[in-house]
């Protein structure tokens, strides 16, 4: 059994998945199942989404991080050599809610164990399952920092979807071209601007259209800049700062994508990457937390 420092260079389990027709279809012979999303409110629904988005690399969150976990063995106790939840044999990922669920277990129990460590003396993060008071968001997971005072910034969103929900083939089409010799309607300013003719005012497809008008409408409402969404086999991390799609030029929504079947290196998992997103935040936000080493946590 693994201890909470080991698994951050470890893939999640692989758990049984099962897909259940007809919510799920084929795009394709031989292709991986598609789980069709719907909005499941109706402020989502009529939320505007981000017209176009730019890619970034994952590595810039794996770099950040994979320094602040504690690797080989340690000399003295460390309170990330804890070991892991025991794999439940009869988990099966058949709804969202199997998703949240051994999401708990595996993903967010080791990271908010990191997490913790970071947090200066008298301050502390809290990790909670609902959105602020008095708004229509109800996010799976919010982190929130709370100061000495007691008063609390809300800095990260995570939202968990059904098995085969993500796809790279709803993304890719909002996907700008950042080369100054592309062809101008695929440029910021272009796609931006042919957007108002796009079907739902966004050049994102499928299921990606609701999840990012989801995202959207958690950033409004939490004012998280990070939402990460999640369905076991893939992450997008959508990053909605100083997004500006009327500015001169566009400064468009940014987005990480980060799939099981992407990792090349030992630090490339799931753990790591929710890990270097929530750290990023502490370091973005005024939130007087300090950067720190792997002896620090």
């Amino acid at each position: 059994m693994a201890t909470i420092a080991e698994s951050f260079r470890q893939p999640l389990p692989s758990l049984n998945q099962r897909v259940l027709p007809p919510t799920t279809a084929n795009v394709m012979p031989n292709a991986r199942p598609y789980r069709h999303v719907q909005p499941s409110a109706h402020s989502t629904a009529i939320t505007d989404p981000p017209r176009a988005w730019e890619l970034d690399h994952p590595s810039t969150l794996f770099d950040l991080v994979r320094h602040l976990i504690p690797h080989g063995n340690q000399q003295v106790p460390h309170p990330l050599q804890s070991h892991l939840p025991m794999i439940e044999s009869s988990h099966v990922l058949c709804t969202e809610g199997d998703v949240v669920r051994a999401a708990v277990l595996y993903l967010l129990n080791p990271v908010n164990k990191a997490l913790e460590r970071l947090c200066p003396a008298g301050c502390r993060i809290d990790c909670i399952t609902d959105g602020p008071h008095g708004t229509s968001s109800r996010a799976d997971i919010v982190w929130r920092y709370r100061d000495t005072q007691s008063q609390t910034t809300s800095f990260a969103v995570l939202e968990s979807k059904n098995t085969y929900a993500i796809h790279w083939a709803d993304f890719k089409p909002g996907m700008v071209n950042l080369d100054p010799y592309a062809p101008v309607d695929q440029q910021p300013a272009g796609m931006v601007a042919n957007s108002y003719t796009a079907e739902d005012g966004t050049f994102l497809d499928g299921n990606a259209v609701v999840m990012v008008k989801q995202a959207q409408k958690y950033h409004n409402e939490t004012g998280c800049t990070d939402v990460a969404l999640f369905d076991w086999d893939t992450m997008f991390i959508f990053d909605f700062y100083l997004m500006d799609e009327a500015s001169s030029p566009p400064q468009l929504m940014k987005g990480i994508w980060f799939s099981k079947s992407a990792q090349q290196r030992p630090h490339e998992t799931f753990r790591m990457l929710l890990f270097g997103m929530l750290h990023q935040q502490l370091l973005e936000y005024p939130l007087h937390v300090l950067i720190f080493t792997a002896a620090d946590i």
